[in-house]
């Protein structure tokens, strides 16, 4: 019911964010859960599939509302992004989560989503705010797995998003080299500089450390 396309229904997706947020405050553990898996679904960019068939029931129904124009589809993400920024407000019981999984959609996001600049403002946010360890592990993998399709602009962009999100103080290199769990070990984000290998980091570590 959430995905931009398949969904079965012609709900706006502001008709959809509304069901997001009265699951998001519902007294019951589950149905805040469902709120998360709800976003997921607004936020998802790719590997649509369905077996349902859409005409059952007195009244028929088609595969549901898609874009038709860029436009539609940025505008689609655009809210889903605001959403989501609202769930990573410092007190929300989704924060931590909600930060996570922007950071896993990250590359789609980026690449097909339309809303270059969106993000660029909201991890630039992030950055100012505790940082975002896992956000920059996702800008290191959109510029490695995503290089073929990247105009230079938008990888001027990332790289320029890359500098800014990278771990500065002990605290956010611990975050993102030991306890990140969007990607796993670090090594997925493909460290290339030689200052940057892993027995570097763990000097880097030790030297802090003391």
């Amino acid at each position: 019911l959430f995905h931009i396309v398949l969904s079965g229904t012609r709900a706006r997706v502001e008709q959809r964010i509304a069901i997001v947020r009265n699951l998001s405050e519902h007294t019951s553990t589950e149905f805040r859960e469902l709120a998360l898996v709800a976003l997921g679904g607004l936020l998802q960019t790719g590997h649509f599939t369905s077996s349902h068939d859409f005409s059952f029931g007195a009244r028929s129904r088609d595969f549901g509302w898609h874009p038709t124009t860029n436009e539609d589809l940025a505008n689609w993400y655009r809210a889903a992004l605001a959403l989501a920024e609202e769930f990573c407000q410092k007190g929300s019981p989704f924060r931590l989560k909600t930060r996570a999984m922007l950071a896993r959609h990250f590359r789609g996001l980026w690449m097909q989503a339309g809303i270059q600049d969106e993000l660029v403002a909201l991890a630039k946010r992030f950055a100012r705010d505790e940082g975002w360890s896992d956000g920059w592990i996702a800008v290191r993998m959109t510029l490695k797995y995503g290089k073929d399709g990247l105009p230079q602009p938008s990888r001027d962009l990332l790289q320029g998003l890359e500098a800014e999100l990278r771990p500065q103080d002990l605290e956010q290199k611990l975050e993102a080299y030991v306890l990140s769990q969007t990607y796993g070990h670090i090594d997925v984000a493909d460290v290339e500089a030689e200052e940057e290998t892993g027995e570097a980091i763990a000097t880097t570590l030790h030297s802090e450390e003391r």
